[in-house]
């Protein structure tokens, strides 16, 4: 798919909240596998008690479930109110949230803890009691209004779906990367060599979205070149053969650490 434009407007889409969550998380895919092992692992070596920003959230919540025994404060952030009322439906144990149970399991696997009933709901009661709603726009140089900096911001399937040329891509992690306290962390996870994705709604009809086309060389040249310590840049490429369908290539993991100065 080609596009003259270099933003995504998602003001203009509709039900996207819904169609997503349909699309991508009725069951855990490959991506998710690797994606929950790698932020367990991650997770292990910051500091607890710390303040967590997940940025570009969407409807979702599980990739916080890894991060709950290290935060006392969560933020999450998205542009789109309907996202944000997903979250705030699961959060209030509204019965049509959507289930996260299978992906709560997984992580305490990961973690090497018992994934019965009673850990998975305990793992998610905290992370209800943790997490602070917010609206923010990437496309603006402050995109999260109120908030300051964080000691990890986490940003997964967004900034390449925001920005959908390399350019603008690259002002959005930009904007992300501000968000980071010196000595912070970004946890990232990118559509790899993928310029389209679909959305299918409960009838199967199909919509097509843009994607900035990324590989893991555009992360290394970006990252040292707006704070990020070179040696501290950890990058997985996961396939993701079983996508395919859905327009996506493979996915790109990012962990990297933020220089102490600015």
């Amino acid at each position: 798919m080609k596009t003259n434009k270099s933003i995504m407007d998602f003001s203009s889409v509709n039900n996207f909240a819904v169609r997503y969550l349909n699309t991508y998380y009725r069951v855990v895919d490959s991506d998710e596998v690797a994606i929950t092992k790698f932020l367990v692992r991650q997770y292990r070596k910051i500091n607890r008690n710390v303040e967590i920003l997940e940025i570009g959230c969407g409807p979702t919540i599980h990739h916080l479930i890894p991060a709950i025994p290290y935060a006392k404060k969560i933020v999450m952030a998205d542009f789109l109110n309907e996202n944000l009322y997903q979250i705030k439906k699961w959060i209030d144990r509204d019965i049509t949230a959507h289930n996260w149970n299978n992906f709560t399991k997984l992580a305490l696997q990961f973690e090497g803890v018992n994934a019965s009933i009673e850990e998975i709901a305990i793992r998610e009661n905290k992370l209800r009691s943790l997490i602070n709603l917010a609206h923010c726009n990437l496309m603006k140089d402050s995109p999260l209004d109120g908030y300051s900096q964080f000691s990890i911001v986490c940003c997964f399937y967004c900034a390449e779906e925001v920005g959908i040329s390399k350019l603008e891509w690259a002002n959005v992690i930009r904007r992300v990367a501000s968000l980071i306290l010196p000595g912070g962390y970004l946890f990232l996870v990118s559509l790899r060599d993928t310029d389209f994705y679909k959305l299918i709604d409960h009838s199967g009809k199909e919509e097509i979205f843009p994607s900035a086309s990324i590989t893991e060389k555009d992360i290394l040249n970006l990252l040292p070149s707006i704070g990020f310590s070179s040696n501290t840049i950890e990058i997985e490429v996961e396939e993701t053969p079983n996508m395919k369908h859905y327009g996506v290539n493979g996915i790109i993991l990012v962990s990297a650490q933020k220089g102490g100065c600015e």
